[in-house]
Protein backbone atom coordinates (compact mmCIF):
# COMPACT_ATOMS: atom_id res chain seq x y z
CA UNK A 1 0.00 0.00 0.00
CA UNK A 2 1.06 3.61 -0.92
CA UNK A 3 1.92 5.77 1.69
CA UNK A 4 -0.54 7.80 0.28
CA UNK A 5 -3.31 5.98 1.14
CA UNK A 6 -1.86 5.03 4.61
CA UNK A 7 -2.74 8.53 4.79
CA UNK A 8 -5.78 8.35 4.06
CA UNK A 9 -6.85 5.57 6.23
CA UNK A 10 -5.26 6.90 9.03
CA UNK A 11 -7.55 10.44 8.71
CA UNK A 12 -10.60 8.37 8.56
CA UNK A 13 -10.24 6.51 11.49
CA UNK A 14 -9.36 9.62 13.51
CA UNK A 15 -12.48 11.18 12.28
CA UNK A 16 -14.72 8.11 12.99
CA UNK A 17 -13.32 8.64 16.58
CA UNK A 18 -13.96 11.61 17.12
CA UNK A 19 -17.46 11.09 15.96
CA UNK A 20 -17.87 8.49 18.50
CA UNK A 21 -16.36 10.36 21.25
CA UNK A 22 -18.65 13.47 20.71
CA UNK A 23 -22.02 11.23 20.79
CA UNK A 24 -20.90 9.45 23.38
CA UNK A 25 -20.34 12.80 25.64
CA UNK A 26 -23.61 14.38 24.08
CA UNK A 27 -25.57 11.25 24.90
CA UNK A 28 -23.98 11.41 28.61
CA UNK A 29 -25.10 15.22 29.08
CA UNK A 30 -29.07 14.17 27.35
CA UNK A 31 -29.34 11.81 29.97
CA UNK A 32 -28.16 13.54 33.13
CA UNK A 33 -30.40 16.62 32.21
CA UNK A 34 -33.20 14.25 31.74
CA UNK A 35 -32.80 12.71 35.57
CA UNK A 36 -32.74 16.37 36.78
CA UNK A 37 -36.06 17.31 35.50
CA UNK A 38 -37.63 14.47 36.84
CA UNK A 39 -35.63 14.21 40.80
CA UNK A 40 -38.54 15.34 43.48
CA UNK A 41 -35.53 17.34 44.55
CA UNK A 42 -34.82 19.27 41.56
CA UNK A 43 -34.46 23.05 42.49
CA UNK A 44 -35.65 24.48 39.17
CA UNK A 45 -38.76 26.41 39.88
CA UNK A 46 -41.72 24.83 38.26
CA UNK A 47 -43.67 27.42 36.51
CA UNK A 48 -47.84 27.48 36.98
CA UNK A 49 -49.82 26.42 34.26
CA UNK A 50 -52.65 29.09 33.86
CA UNK A 51 -55.83 27.60 34.82
CA UNK A 52 -58.55 28.84 33.49
CA UNK A 53 -61.98 29.13 35.86
CA UNK A 54 -65.27 28.74 34.59
CA UNK A 55 -68.01 31.08 35.69
CA UNK A 56 -71.16 30.71 36.18
CA UNK A 57 -74.08 31.43 34.58
CA UNK A 58 -75.79 34.49 35.61
CA UNK A 59 -79.53 36.09 35.00
CA UNK A 60 -79.94 39.11 33.56
CA UNK A 61 -80.58 40.98 36.68
CA UNK A 62 -76.97 39.84 38.19
CA UNK A 63 -75.27 40.57 34.89
CA UNK A 64 -76.60 44.32 35.26
CA UNK A 65 -74.92 44.46 38.79
CA UNK A 66 -71.90 42.73 38.03
CA UNK A 67 -71.33 45.10 35.16
CA UNK A 68 -72.16 48.31 37.20
CA UNK A 69 -69.73 46.99 40.04
CA UNK A 70 -67.41 46.28 37.36
CA UNK A 71 -67.48 50.23 35.44
CA UNK A 72 -67.20 51.61 39.33
CA UNK A 73 -63.94 49.21 39.86
CA UNK A 74 -62.32 49.88 36.52
CA UNK A 75 -63.02 53.81 36.60
CA UNK A 76 -59.38 55.23 36.89
CA UNK A 77 -60.92 58.78 35.83
CA UNK A 78 -58.65 61.06 37.78
CA UNK A 79 -62.02 63.22 39.90
CA UNK A 80 -61.63 66.75 38.96
CA UNK A 81 -61.16 69.40 41.54
CA UNK A 82 -63.95 71.08 42.93
CA UNK A 83 -65.04 74.45 41.62
CA UNK A 84 -63.55 77.05 43.55
CA UNK A 85 -66.26 78.98 45.46
CA UNK A 86 -66.66 82.73 45.82
CA UNK A 87 -66.00 83.65 49.63
CA UNK A 88 -69.32 83.31 51.23
CA UNK A 89 -69.02 87.00 52.91
CA UNK A 90 -69.64 87.08 56.96
CA UNK A 91 -73.44 87.75 58.00
CA UNK A 92 -73.31 91.38 58.74
CA UNK A 93 -75.04 91.68 61.77
CA UNK A 94 -77.79 94.42 62.04
CA UNK A 95 -76.10 97.33 64.65
CA UNK A 96 -78.02 97.40 67.69
CA UNK A 97 -79.29 101.09 67.76
CA UNK A 98 -78.10 102.17 71.56
CA UNK A 99 -81.07 103.56 73.53
CA UNK A 100 -82.43 106.62 73.32
CA UNK A 101 -81.20 109.43 75.67
CA UNK A 102 -83.70 111.78 76.57
CA UNK A 103 -82.09 115.69 77.22
CA UNK A 104 -82.37 117.71 79.74
CA UNK A 105 -85.93 119.03 80.62
CA UNK A 106 -84.02 122.83 80.33
CA UNK A 107 -82.95 121.57 76.93
CA UNK A 108 -85.75 119.68 75.73
CA UNK A 109 -87.57 122.26 73.41
CA UNK A 110 -84.89 121.58 70.44
CA UNK A 111 -86.17 118.32 70.41
CA UNK A 112 -89.50 118.57 70.55
CA UNK A 113 -89.54 121.21 67.71
CA UNK A 114 -87.22 118.57 65.81
CA UNK A 115 -90.19 116.26 66.32
CA UNK A 116 -92.78 117.85 65.28
CA UNK A 117 -90.61 119.05 62.06
CA UNK A 118 -90.22 115.30 61.32
CA UNK A 119 -94.24 115.11 61.40
CA UNK A 120 -94.51 118.03 59.02
CA UNK A 121 -96.08 119.99 61.85
CA UNK A 122 -94.69 122.90 60.63
CA UNK A 123 -98.06 125.15 60.37
CA UNK A 124 -98.59 123.97 65.12
CA UNK A 125 -94.95 125.66 65.42
CA UNK A 126 -96.27 129.05 64.16
CA UNK A 127 -99.18 129.00 66.70
CA UNK A 128 -97.57 127.44 69.64
CA UNK A 129 -95.02 128.67 72.32
CA UNK A 130 -91.59 127.25 71.22
CA UNK A 131 -90.40 127.56 74.84
CA UNK A 132 -90.77 125.72 77.80
CA UNK A 133 -92.94 123.48 75.35
CA UNK A 134 -93.24 120.58 78.36
CA UNK A 135 -93.68 121.96 81.18
CA UNK A 136 -96.61 124.70 79.27
CA UNK A 137 -98.41 121.20 78.39
CA UNK A 138 -98.06 119.43 81.91
CA UNK A 139 -99.11 122.54 83.88
CA UNK A 140 -101.79 124.08 81.37
CA UNK A 141 -103.55 119.98 80.71
CA UNK A 142 -103.43 119.89 84.35
CA UNK A 143 -105.47 123.07 85.36
CA UNK A 144 -107.71 122.34 82.22
CA UNK A 145 -108.40 118.86 84.01
CA UNK A 146 -109.63 120.54 86.87
CA UNK A 147 -111.12 123.10 84.85
CA UNK A 148 -108.94 125.90 85.35
CA UNK A 149 -107.00 127.62 82.81
CA UNK A 150 -103.34 128.26 83.70
CA UNK A 151 -103.01 132.04 82.26
CA UNK A 152 -99.00 132.11 82.34
CA UNK A 153 -98.31 128.55 80.89
CA UNK A 154 -100.28 128.98 77.65
CA UNK A 155 -99.70 126.31 74.73
CA UNK A 156 -101.19 128.26 72.41
CA UNK A 157 -100.50 131.97 71.50
CA UNK A 158 -103.52 134.27 71.93
CA UNK A 159 -105.46 135.31 68.56
CA UNK A 160 -104.47 138.45 67.27
CA UNK A 161 -107.96 139.37 66.47
CA UNK A 162 -109.86 140.95 69.36
CA UNK A 163 -113.02 138.89 70.88
CA UNK A 164 -116.02 140.49 69.31
CA UNK A 165 -120.01 140.59 69.18
CA UNK A 166 -123.12 141.25 67.07
CA UNK A 167 -125.41 143.79 68.65
CA UNK A 168 -129.21 144.10 68.08
CA UNK A 169 -131.97 143.66 69.90
CA UNK A 170 -129.33 140.90 71.76
CA UNK A 171 -125.73 140.31 72.24
CA UNK A 172 -124.50 137.89 70.80
CA UNK A 173 -120.69 136.19 70.06
CA UNK A 174 -120.21 137.08 66.40
CA UNK A 175 -118.75 134.79 63.40
CA UNK A 176 -115.60 136.59 63.44
CA UNK A 177 -114.80 135.92 66.76
CA UNK A 178 -115.28 132.23 66.35
CA UNK A 179 -113.38 132.34 63.44
CA UNK A 180 -109.94 133.46 65.05
CA UNK A 181 -109.50 129.90 66.42
CA UNK A 182 -110.04 127.87 63.23
CA UNK A 183 -106.59 127.75 61.70
CA UNK A 184 -105.32 126.34 65.23
CA UNK A 185 -108.22 123.50 65.14
CA UNK A 186 -106.96 123.15 61.45
CA UNK A 187 -103.31 122.56 62.52
CA UNK A 188 -104.59 120.23 65.06
CA UNK A 189 -106.54 118.73 62.80
CA UNK A 190 -104.60 117.88 60.38
CA UNK A 191 -101.92 115.79 62.50
CA UNK A 192 -102.02 111.81 62.93
CA UNK A 193 -103.19 110.89 66.18
CA UNK A 194 -99.96 107.84 66.15
CA UNK A 195 -97.66 110.31 65.12
CA UNK A 196 -98.44 112.70 67.86
CA UNK A 197 -98.86 109.48 70.44
CA UNK A 198 -95.33 108.41 69.49
CA UNK A 199 -93.83 111.53 69.82
CA UNK A 200 -95.23 111.49 73.52
CA UNK A 201 -93.87 107.81 74.04
CA UNK A 202 -90.72 108.83 72.88
CA UNK A 203 -90.60 112.09 75.41
CA UNK A 204 -93.14 110.38 77.57
CA UNK A 205 -90.42 110.45 81.15
CA UNK A 206 -89.93 114.03 80.54
CA UNK A 207 -93.48 115.00 81.14
CA UNK A 208 -93.96 112.77 84.06
CA UNK A 209 -91.04 114.00 85.53
CA UNK A 210 -92.44 117.54 85.07
CA UNK A 211 -95.72 116.23 86.18
CA UNK A 212 -94.04 115.49 89.70
CA UNK A 213 -92.41 118.74 90.05
CA UNK A 214 -95.27 120.57 90.10
CA UNK A 215 -96.67 117.87 93.25
CA UNK A 216 -98.27 114.85 91.79
CA UNK A 217 -95.94 111.71 92.45
CA UNK A 218 -96.57 108.18 91.44
CA UNK A 219 -98.55 109.27 88.81
CA UNK A 220 -98.24 109.10 85.11
CA UNK A 221 -99.24 112.02 83.17
CA UNK A 222 -100.92 110.17 80.35
CA UNK A 223 -103.95 109.80 82.79
CA UNK A 224 -103.98 113.68 83.47
CA UNK A 225 -104.42 114.11 79.44
CA UNK A 226 -107.39 111.54 79.70
CA UNK A 227 -109.52 113.47 82.12
CA UNK A 228 -109.09 116.22 80.10
CA UNK A 229 -110.21 114.81 77.37
CA UNK A 230 -113.26 113.40 79.63
CA UNK A 231 -113.85 117.40 80.36
CA UNK A 232 -114.37 118.08 77.44
CA UNK A 233 -116.59 114.86 76.13
CA UNK A 234 -118.88 116.73 79.01
CA UNK A 235 -118.61 120.00 77.48
CA UNK A 236 -121.91 121.47 75.29
CA UNK A 237 -121.90 122.68 72.44
CA UNK A 238 -123.17 126.31 71.73
CA UNK A 239 -124.31 127.83 68.94
CA UNK A 240 -123.44 130.87 67.31
CA UNK A 241 -126.94 132.66 68.77
CA UNK A 242 -125.64 132.39 71.99
CA UNK A 243 -126.64 135.01 74.20
CA UNK A 244 -124.90 137.32 76.41
CA UNK A 245 -125.22 139.88 78.99
CA UNK A 246 -122.87 142.94 78.83
CA UNK A 247 -121.14 143.21 82.48
CA UNK A 248 -118.82 146.50 82.59
CA UNK A 249 -115.94 145.55 80.03
CA UNK A 250 -116.81 141.84 79.97
CA UNK A 251 -119.55 139.83 79.09
CA UNK A 252 -121.59 136.55 80.46
CA UNK A 253 -123.90 133.85 79.01
CA UNK A 254 -127.18 134.90 79.70
CA UNK A 255 -127.68 131.26 80.19
CA UNK A 256 -127.03 130.40 84.20
CA UNK A 257 -126.69 126.99 83.42
CA UNK A 258 -123.64 128.51 80.63
CA UNK A 259 -122.29 130.87 83.14
CA UNK A 260 -121.84 128.89 85.89
CA UNK A 261 -119.24 126.48 83.20
CA UNK A 262 -116.04 126.67 84.60
CA UNK A 263 -113.30 128.55 83.24
CA UNK A 264 -111.74 126.04 80.79
CA UNK A 265 -115.38 125.02 79.43
CA UNK A 266 -116.19 128.70 78.84
CA UNK A 267 -113.15 129.30 77.16
CA UNK A 268 -114.01 125.83 74.88
CA UNK A 269 -117.44 127.82 73.92
CA UNK A 270 -115.78 130.66 72.88
CA UNK A 271 -113.98 128.28 70.10
CA UNK A 272 -117.55 127.93 68.57
CA UNK A 273 -120.12 125.09 67.36
CA UNK A 274 -117.09 124.22 64.27
CA UNK A 275 -114.24 124.32 66.16
CA UNK A 276 -115.30 122.50 68.95
CA UNK A 277 -117.02 119.40 67.38
CA UNK A 278 -113.67 119.06 65.02
CA UNK A 279 -110.97 119.33 67.60
CA UNK A 280 -113.66 116.70 69.58
CA UNK A 281 -113.29 114.65 66.96
CA UNK A 282 -109.69 114.75 67.33
CA UNK A 283 -108.91 114.26 70.99
CA UNK A 284 -111.15 110.95 70.59
CA UNK A 285 -109.51 109.69 67.59
CA UNK A 286 -106.28 110.26 69.77
CA UNK A 287 -107.47 109.08 73.53
CA UNK A 288 -107.45 105.29 72.52
CA UNK A 289 -103.66 105.62 72.47
CA UNK A 290 -103.47 107.21 75.97
CA UNK A 291 -105.40 104.26 77.60
CA UNK A 292 -103.45 101.28 75.55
Amino acid sequence: MSETQNRFSLAQVILIVSLVIVLLVGGYAAWQLLSASDSPNSSRTNVPVPVVETKPQLNDDESDKLLATDNVQNDTTTPSEPESQAPIADEVETPIEPAYQLPNIDESDSVVIAELTIISAHDLLTVMFNDDIIRRIVVFTENFSQGKIAGKHHIFKAPKEPFSVDESDVITISAASFARYNKYVDVVDALEPAQLYAIYRKLGPLFDEVYQEIGRPNREFQQVILEAIEVIEQMPTVDQNAVLLSQSVAYKYAKPEWESLSAAQKQWLRMGERNNRKLLKKLLALKPYFKS
